[in-house]
């Protein structure tokens, strides 16, 4: 039976996270295009893992491989 897990991401997930977020399905349903090289994706990532405001995104787990990834951001809906 497979085992299941979260684990806050590193830099070093920065291709994984890359390929999630410019699979087609994923960027089809996003606010926004995603980056235009791994660079920028890089860049970006350890902009925000070093941003004591933002909230650090999560890497899920199956058998300790990586699956797929989630981020909690604060929002201000001004009510």
């Amino acid at each position: 039976m497979a085992e299941y897990g979260l684990r806050r991401a590193t830099l070093d997930d920065g291709p994984f996270l890359y390929a999630l977020r410019t699979d087609p399905e994923a960027a089809a349903n996003s606010f926004g295009p995603p980056p235009a090289t791994l660079e920028t994706h890089i860049t970006w990532l350890d902009s925000r893992l070093t941003d004591p405001e933002w909230r650090i995104p999560v890497v899920l787990l199956e058998d300790e491989q990586p699956i797929g990834s989630a981020r909690w951001d604060e929002l201000d809906f001004g009510f």
